[in-house]
């Protein structure tokens, strides 16, 4: 809906068990307020993004209508924020790793939708 109801960082109670190929793997579902909200400032946002871009294997960059050049800042801001952190990380326990292992645009509310267009039509808008 139109009223937000995450504030910080949910996790999901349960882990889920899942088969990729032969292997065991534990997937965890995390839900984290938007970034940009009036109420917080950058450093704030910065701060959720940065702990969830540690946290999470695959990450789902929700946008509204369309991928926009302050989307694009704001992403580039925040992967700066989690790179430091990554750093020192890397730094105190000689851990590394990078930011993200999977990233993916939704786009929510596409002003270009139509209605009946199958999924081979759609990727190919």
């Amino acid at each position: 809906g139109m009223e937000k109801c995450t504030e910080g960082i949910w996790v999901w109670s349960e882990v889920f068990v899942c088969k990729a190929g032969d292997e065991d793997v534990a997937v965890a579902l995390m839900d984290t307020q938007g970034a940009w909200d009036a109420r917080m400032s950058k450093e704030q946002s910065a701060t959720i993004f940065g702990l969830t871009t540690l946290l999470a294997s695959r990450l789902i960059y929700n946008v509204s209508k369309q991928i926009q050049q302050d989307k694009i800042d704001n992403l580039l801001y925040f992967t700066d924020f989690a790179k430091a952190a990554l750093r020192a990380l890397e730094r105190d326990t000689g851990v590394k790793r990078e930011p993200f292992q999977t990233l993916e645009f939704l786009v929510r509310d596409w002003p270009h939708y139509q209605e009946n267009v199958g999924i081979p039509a759609a990727r190919s808008m």
